[in-house]
């Protein structure tokens, strides 16, 4: 007898049914404390576009939420933001400040770099408690301006790499007929498709079956008893094995048409018990939508749940057996069309050169309300970039690819209304990539996430306090701090039993150097100061794109054009104004007057002097010798140490003097002499230098609407304008303006964004400019 059973949403409430009601509380409980004890924090930056030149300038705009509705995160004002090299070291690395979800920042690239993909990665300290999987990442290309400084050159894929087949539910049940899906990637690990034939264990031919989209597909298959199976990709030697199906167990069918108003599930077991209970459960983001218990003593159950129980994004069904253990889970998409209403008016789309742009953004609700909204704005020449519509947005990424494991190929396609399968294939896709952040053991045990990192306010300055001369940590001492500046930064404290201290939340832009002080019992201070100077960098977790291929016709052309920038901007570079005079050469003999002269003049033997460029970030001043010609030691005599003309006679002195305020080394066979730049504080302080929040650059958008010298410039920009931060008004608007350039192009203006409600906005404008 088949039994039907309708599921009728229900947001909070758990039906106690079978004896199972005490699990159902504790599973609701759970989750409601693991979403106050260890909230979800995602990173997403939108970038001004995915190609650059070496030596140009990323600009990228931060959004951070929190929580399973993405309200704008007030858990971190840190945001790590790194820039790995192909090879995966590390290039550059900032921290950009962000309030109430938003920041913004930049990184110059270097005139040498090779030709290849790089990646950014994004991440708070709070988000390294968590699968490092979870972190933004976005491979972008850099080309040379040199054809020698290419990058290695990827093979062409033609074959596959990995093929893998995945039950729906996650098991193959003998008997039963049940959903395949499959997905197939090259060396590249990009998805290929192809075809091929399943065959049983004794070579005989089951059913044909092919890929629909990026290497995925699904199939049908009613596995028999006894039975193994294979697959064989057509035109190749490849052979895989199907997962062993079992002999017993569930099997799980989500039907999820996006033209219902129900998301419809069968669960189907051949165990027979008459006290076979299983319970249902339904979470997205660690919310739970949905629960229930019930007896499938005949072997299958049916439900319908309306899909308007469900959040946007990657939900999740998990069937439960009696023993509450989970047996079945099937990864789901929902678009609750909950997409604010966005409204980009142009005052023109079609206008000439250096023309005034003017766009008016209107944001709404689908009931007409106005919105608060946070937005990015990106106006990019076509014709120096090739247009993605199937890229990453902001929406992509918060409702999928950030609860997804790996790298999800063109996400954007299944957002892209113009593509009519986005939604079939979509459901593939979860079928095939349902690998997720949640772990169910952990919320049934109640395990607590192991907090190795903080929620970060600020930066902070950790350290021990030593006696100067037995270097022995010193307990319950008195630690003052100050900025140079006297005024933004300051406090006290006392270090602990193990003469360790701590300054936390420093919200500083740019290097600031702090001043410390220690004394202990008796109001002694010769003390020293030994700072943690060690930063964490999260190892790589996905592999970066491969190296591009041979020479496209699209990137030669993008290096042409990017020569050409670069040749009007040195040509424009020279100043105009400078009359260069002839030699004069003044002959005479100074006076010695400061303690560096009158060393000098008496006699020491100086043979080197090393000038100190630019900030060290040194923990120690003889960490400035390294990697120099010092000629110490020549003569074989004892080496002497002066620190701003005042002899050091213990090299533990050193400790606590500042090596960033060191401006030049004097070197003899047996001398150092180290000499502060002017203004460094040379008392009894220690100094530190820290390093701060990446300031904020403005991106440079020229106005013609003024006549102005540096107009005479020829103007190809890739990037027309940059706006990383426009917040609407209480209307719900906002204005964008900026003029067209020299090139006669298409220019797409792309605006993304988030509301204060966590609703994604994303919004794509062209314009063209002609003659």
């Amino acid at each position: 007898m088949r039994q039907n059973i309708f599921l009728l949403f229900a947001m909070h409430l758990i039906i106690p049914c079978f004896g199972q009601g005490n699990f159902l509380a504790k599973i609701r409980n759970n989750l409601d404390v693991d979403l106050r004890r260890s909230p979800v924090e995602k990173v997403y930056l939108h970038l001004d576009r995915p190609y650059y030149m070496s030596g140009e300038t990323i600009y990228f705009s931060v959004y951070s939420t929190e929580g399973y509705l993405h309200l704008p995160s007030t858990l971190s004002n840190n945001i790590y933001v790194e820039l790995l090299t192909p090879d995966d070291k590390l290039l550059k690395r900032t921290t950009t400040f962000v309030k109430e979800g938003g920041g913004m920042g930049i990184f110059d690239l270097s005139d040498t770099l090779k030709t290849g993909f790089y990646r950014i990665r994004a991440y708070s300290s709070w988000m390294q408690n968590f699968d490092p999987d979870f972190f933004f990442v976005r491979d972008i290309g850099v080309f040379s301006l040199f054809e020698n400084q290419r990058g290695a050159v990827a093979q062409s894929p033609n074959s596959i790499a990995v093929l893998q087949f995945f039950p729906e539910g996650g098991d193959l049940l003998y008997g039963f007929e049940s959903k395949v899906g499959f997905k197939a990637v090259d060396t590249n690990g990009k998805g290929i498709d192809f075809s091929g034939k399943i065959f049983d264990d004794q070579n005989r031919p089951i059913l044909d079956f092919q890929s629909s989209h990026l290497g995925m597909g699904q199939l049908l298959l009613r596995p028999e008893i006894h039975r193994a199976y294979y697959a064989q990709v057509d035109g190749s030697s490849l052979i895989v094995a199907l997962p062993e199906p079992k002999v017993d167990g569930y099997a799980l069918k989500v039907i999820n048409n996006a033209t219902q108003k129900r998301i419809l599930f069968e669960l189907r077991t051949n165990l027979s018990a008459p006290d076979n209970e299983v319970t249902v459960v339904v979470q997205c983001r660690g919310r739970l939508l949905y629960s229930n218990t019930s007896t499938i003593a005949s072997g299958q159950l049916n439900g319908a749940i309306p899909r308007l129980a469900f959040l946007s994004g990657v939900n999740h069904i998990t069937i439960f057996d009696k023993n509450r253990l989970p047996v079945a889970e099937r990864l789901f998409y929902i678009d609750r069309e909950e997409s604010m209403k966005v409204k980009a008016v142009l005052s023109d789309t079609v206008l000439g050169k250096r023309k005034k742009v003017s766009m008016d953004i209107q944001i709404r609700e689908k009931g007409g309300a106005p919105v608060k909204a946070r937005l990015s704005v990106a106006a990019t020449d076509d014709s120096q970039l090739m247009p993605d519509g199937n890229r990453e947005t902001i929406a992509s990424y918060l409702l999928l690819s950030a609860d997804i494991h790996g790298t999800i190929e063109a996400p954007g396609y299944y957002f892209n209304t113009s593509n009519k399968d986005r939604f079939e294939v979509l459901d593939i896709l979860m079928l095939t990539q349902g690998w997720r952040r949640f772990v169910w053991k952990r919320i049934i045990e109640h395990e607590p996430v192991k907090a190795k990192f903080q929620m970060e306010k600020g930066f902070h300055i950790t350290g021990t306090m030593r006696r100067t001369y037995t270097n022995k940590p010193i307990p319950l001492g008195r630690v003052s701090f100050l900025s140079k500046d006297f005024k933004t930064i300051f406090g006290a404290m006392e270090t602990d039993a193990k003469g360790r201290f701590r300054v936390p939340d420093i919200q500083v832009h740019g290097a600031s150097e702090i001043l410390f002080q220690g004394e202990f019992k008796k109001m002694k201070t010769d003390v020293w100061f030994d700072f943690d100077t060690v930063q964490v960098v999260p190892a790589r977790q996905t592999l970066i794109c491969p190296p591009l291929g041979s020479m496209m016709g699209f990137e030669r052309t993008f290096i042409n054009k990017g020569i050409m920038r670069r040749n009007i901007d040195e040509r424009y570079n020279i100043e105009r104004e400078v009359t260069l005079l002839d030699e004069v050469v003044v002959i005479g003999k100074k006076i010695p007057n400061t303690p560096r002269e009158k060393m000098q003049a008496g006699g020491h033997g100086y043979k080197r002097t090393i000038k100190i460029e630019g900030q060290t970030w040194a923990n120690h001043p003889f960490q400035l010798l390294r990697g120099k010609a010092t000629g110490l030691g020549d003569c074989r005599r004892p080496i002497r140490i002066f620190w701003d003309g005042i002899e050091i006679f213990s090299p533990m002195e050193l400790e606590s003097k500042d090596a960033n305020s060191v401006g030049e080394i004097d070197t003899a066979c047996d001398l150092i002499a180290f000499w502060t730049r002017p203004g460094s504080y040379t008392k009894s302080a220690t100094s530190f230098m820290l390093k701060g929040y990446q300031p904020v650059r403005e991106f440079y958008s020229p106005k013609y609407n003024v006549r102005l010298s540096e107009h005479e410039k020829e103007d190809y920009r890739v990037t027309l304008e940059w706006q990383p931060d426009i917040q609407t008004d209480e209307m719900g608007n906002a204005t964008v303006e900026f003029y067209t350039s020299d090139n006669v192009t298409a220019v797409t203006i792309s605006v993304e964004g988030i509301s204060s409600t966590g609703i994604p906005i994303v919004s794509r404008s062209r314009i063209r400019i002609t003659d």
